[in-house]
């Protein structure tokens, strides 16, 4: 089976005259760069043009047979006054031997270059299904949110109307109740010890008072916490069911 690589042609601007033909399997840049760090090479070497082919070493040795009057000594060297006419002879060469089309792209080119085209015209497809998704939810989302409210009001038993009454009515009165005057509090500096008891009496009122308050927010807060995760839940498996996964949630919610 033949493999994908490269056909290139490398320039140094210490080799006027001469360009450098050859294969790889790998990057051309990579192979270049290879190439400039041998010791006893002047400057360094410049990628002037790279096909990508099948059968690289096959290809190469119809270049090298096709420039045998060019080539240097049997290395891959070959006389051209300039890079561009290198490139135009063996642009030639390649579209003789069918690895180019007319309009210069070779064969694994244009496959990657569709796969790429065709792997870009799903991802757009999935966005903008996603996106139909997203729109269709953000107009249904009230009726969910209801629908999980009533669903946790009835495992909890309590209703978030009521949780938010209560805390509402037991914050007003610590904020009427629990508000000592200056007055009061020098009256229970200067009159120790029983000024101190009754401030002590009154605190621990108030701390009844102040639990009982944030229990009430608790529970407000805790029905909240649950709505949203069941609404999330629901929401997973919304996206699941017309075939999109909701960013984030890779796995289906589970009632």
């Amino acid at each position: 089976m033949k493999k994908i690589g490269y056909i290139y042609i490398l320039s140094n601007e210490y080799m006027p005259g001469l360009v450098k033909i050859g294969f790889t399997d790998r990057d051309p840049v990579t192979r270049s760069r290879e190439l400039s760090s041998h010791t006893g090479v002047p400057g360094k070497f410049n990628i002037e043009k790279s096909w990508e082919v099948l059968g690289a070493a096959a290809i190469e040795a119809a270049i090298f047979e096709a420039l045998a009057s060019l080539r240097l000594d049997g290395r891959e060297f070959f006389k051209f006054s300039a890079p561009e006419k290198a490139i135009n002879r063996v642009s030639s060469i390649l579209l003789k031997l069918g690895e180019l089309d007319a309009k210069g792209e070779t064969v694994p080119a244009k496959k990657r270059l569709a796969k790429q085209k065709r792997e870009l015209q799903k991802e757009q497809d999935r966005l903008s299904e996603y996106k139909g998704v997203e729109l269709a939810w953000e107009s249904e989302q009230l009726k969910y949110k209801q629908w999980a409210l009533s669903q946790v009001e009835r495992r909890l038993q309590y209703s978030l109307h009521e949780a938010e009454a209560r805390h509402k009515r037991t914050s007003d009165t610590h904020k009427r109740l629990f508000r000592p005057s200056g007055w009061f509090m020098v009256v229970v500096i200067m009159t120790p010890p029983v000024g101190w008891i009754l401030f002590g009496i009154y605190y621990l009122i108030e701390q009844v008072h102040k639990d009982r308050e944030d229990s009430h927010y608790s529970k407000v807060q805790n029905l909240k916490s649950e709505v949203d995760k069941l609404l999330l839940q629901v929401k997973v498996d919304y996206f699941k069911e017309r075939g999109c996964v909701l960013k984030g949630h890779r796995k289906s919610a589970r009632f």
